[in-house]
């Protein structure tokens, strides 16, 4: 089935909505718990993580700011200076005094992000952040013939939690270790369930979730906090569908915080702290409410640098 088929039937012939889907709020994500061995390995793992040389030096300063948030009454923590990080590429630059949706959109819209593989959860800012502008993108022609013939479907916001299930599994030649614990999956779907997190799923022709990705739209920018694939460049479509909404909704850029050889790929580029910062100001660009994948947006063909996808009627089974 070709990427843009629609499979809904109306009396409408070239009857499409645009508009998001409303919220519809959860309290009862059925998050997967940890066993006792699974949590004493990441907490194992994120020891040998922390104690890497070139991480040490930040060590002090970490020691420093857990006594600092033991002593502070709950009432007087505030969000840290993201200008004032402890030692290392990373950026550590604070602890993260509770997981709250109001908290986690306060912090990300002054340049922070949160990340901990154990408890307490920590605040980022690296010097430099990983970003990329809609028109920026760069997508080679083998993955742009594969979006239009790999016979996948594309949705938004459909299952954030198999989502993140699928962004904490292990991955080939790395350690298994993910920062995307029961408790990030739980504040993520708490910023879902308020419509500021968002999900790419892709599907094969069985129905199996086989990519994804999952992102908060902070400001004018969509901040991508983590990828999956259990196929083949399922990530990379993900990227290039969700890029292009990014570029038809007026988005200035997505943020991949740290360079990888995956978002280098697709022209990312490193700019200062400041300059990031700066990108955050202005209004949340978006629909409202659960996103839809926009089946009119011609994803496949689409050539970032002349601008966002041409938007085409869409036949619609009658």
């Amino acid at each position: 089935m070709p990427l843009h088929s629609i499979e809904a039937t109306t009396g409408d012939a070239w009857a499409y909505s645009h508009e998001a889907r409303p919220l519809e709020p959860r309290s009862n994500w059925d998050v997967p718990a940890e066993d006792l061995q699974t949590a004493m390995t990441r907490r194992l793992l994120a020891c040998a993580w922390g104690l890497q040389p070139k991480r040490i030096a930040a060590l002090p300063h970490f020691a420093a700011m857990m006594a600092q948030h033991a002593v502070t009454p709950p009432s007087a923590r505030r969000l840290p200076d993201p200008d004032r990080v402890a030692p290392g590429k990373e950026g550590l630059c604070g602890i993260l005094a509770d997981t709250s949706v109001s908290t986690l959109l306060a912090g990300m819209r002054i340049g922070l992000y949160p990340m901990g593989h154990v408890s307490p959860m920590k605040w980022w800012s690296p010097d430099e952040r990983c970003i990329v502008a809609p028109n920026e993108l760069r997508i080679e022609k083998n993955l742009a013939r594969r979006i239009r013939n790999g016979g996948y479907r594309i949705t938004f916001d459909s299952d954030p939690l198999g989502v993140l299930e699928g962004c904490a599994g292990a991955r080939d030649g790395r350690w298994a270790l993910t920062w995307i614990t029961p408790e990030m999956m739980r504040a993520a779907l708490a910023l879902y369930d308020n419509g500021h997190m968002h999900s790419v799923e892709i599907w094969n022709a069985d129905g199996g979730l086989v990519g994804g990705l999952y992102g908060y739209a902070v400001g004018p920018v969509f901040s991508i906090e983590s990828q999956f694939h259990i196929e083949r460049d399922t990530s990379k479509i993900a990227t290039v569908a969700l890029m292009g909404h990014l570029a038809h909704w007026g988005f200035a850029a997505a943020d991949g915080k740290a360079m990888t050889g995956h978002l280098k790929g697709f022209g990312f580029r490193l700019i200062p702290r400041a300059e990031f910062r700066a990108l955050l100001d202005g209004p949340t660009r978006g629909p409202a409410g659960r996103w839809r994948f926009d089946e009119s947006l011609d994803i496949g063909s689409w050539t970032p640098a002349k601008g966002p996808p041409a938007v085409r009627p869409v036949r619609v089974a009658a």
